[in-house]
């Protein structure tokens, strides 16, 4: 871990009052992906400045720096952005940090963990494709509990 508890507590609480943590779900036309979905963890913080975004760039030295124009807004976005392994290795890294978004973190971390597979996506079994849709739902409905 590359940083320390001080640290690991104010990225927490930027994760829990600006970050989002999300599977997403899609589909793919491509005939090889049989009509199944296709589910991908991602962890943003996007906000109106550029230096907390490079903040966690330069700290967790993963994820990617984007910027867009907010549509009816005209103000400049910028968001970090982390994927699949190194988001979860980050979330378990700060987990016990955070406060608000712990159980997204804890739903997010075990659905990173059923990608773990042998074989190809098309040959997954139906109960790992079921469990996946599962915690896509679990996630999705603590989102608007809120």
């Amino acid at each position: 871990m590359p940083y320390g508890l001080k640290e690991r507590a104010y990225i927490a609480g930027i994760i829990d009052g600006e970050g989002s943590i999300v599977i997403s779900k899609s589909y793919r036309k491509a005939k090889r992906y049989n009509g199944k979905p296709i589910y991908s963890l991602q962890i943003t913080v996007e906000m109106g400045c550029r230096e907390i975004p490079e903040y966690l760039i330069q700290v967790i030295r993963k994820g990617s720096l984007q910027s867009r124009i907010r549509p009816n807004h005209q103000r400049e976005m910028f968001s970090w952005i982390i994927y699949g392994k190194d988001a979860k290795k980050f979330l378990e890294e700060i987990k016990n940090e955070l406060v608000y978004k712990k159980r997204e973190a804890e739903i997010a971390i075990e659905f990173q963990e059923t990608l773990i597979k042998k074989g190809r996506k098309r040959s997954l079994p139906q109960k790992i494709w079921d469990l996946k849709e599962q915690f896509y739902l679990n996630l999705k409905r603590l989102h608007y509990a809120i």
